[in-house]
């Protein structure tokens, strides 16, 4: 429980967890393998894997940052004590269920509208600070989550141990957070995708076109041989 609670404020987060979290994630996408696998040279691939590191970054500061970042202690503590409380209540209402066979009305009235005034408070920065969709989208987006949430919190209210699947759901796995992270994540895959695929070819003139003798040293070679011999 502790570490649950503990690991709700991770959600929060920074840049360098979103560029970690998602580098090795890109690493394995198709498409990006692809790109990858064109590298001349492990230390061309080495290069193309710090830019997309760089990309990732950029797509941070440009999608999730603001999110984030006005998230605040305000926000996130509101709504985490919102959904501990309703947790303690599903508890108390679950020790009802299995040994009295009652506790339904506490889960249902006092749990379950704790957890929906969480999600609103989640909703509604998700509306206010997100980079993802237009006001409009982000709106509709919200408007039938909300309502999905009601419906869920009605059914729980029913099924002992569901309340341990709310907490987490609104923590460690808020959709709100998982939607920005997501969204910037492909934002970063489609501009380094971009930002290579419009490089153009660069021809290596000296690998193609000059006199062997001059590569690798040889020339420095033949004129030791020939001073050399001249001696």
């Amino acid at each position: 429980m502790v570490n649950l609670m503990m690991r709700s404020w991770e959600v929060r987060m920074s840049r360098s967890e979103f560029v970690k979290g998602n580098l090795e994630s890109l690493l394995g996408d198709s498409d990006v393998k692809d790109v990858l696998d064109r590298a001349k040279s492990v230390e061309e691939k080495r290069d193309m894997t710090n830019r997309l590191r760089s990309t990732l970054g950029r797509s941070y500061d440009t999608y999730a940052d603001n999110y984030f970042k006005n998230k605040g202690l305000l926000k996130s503590g509101a709504s985490l004590a919102l959904r501990v409380g309703g947790l303690g209540a599903d508890l108390v209402g679950d020790y009802g269920i299995l040994t009295m066979g009652t506790g339904f009305l506490i889960k249902r009235y006092i749990a379950a509208p704790m957890k929906v005034a969480a999600g609103a408070i989640d909703a509604q920065h998700y509306v206010s600070y997100a980079e993802t969709d237009s006001g409009v989208e982000k709106a509709t987006r919200v408007g039938s989550g909300v309502a999905e949430e009601f419906a869920e919190k009605a059914v729980s209210a029913f099924i002992p141990g569901m309340g341990i699947v709310d907490f987490a759901r609104g923590t460690i796995w808020n959709k709100y957070n998982t939607k920005v992270n997501s969204y910037a994540k492909s934002k970063a895959k489609d501009m380094f995708l971009e930002e290579v695929d419009s490089e153009p070819y660069i021809l290596k003139l000296k690998d193609h076109f000059m006199h062997p003798d001059y590569k690798n040293g040889k020339v420095e070679k033949k004129n030791e041989e020939s001073l050399a011999n001249a001696a």
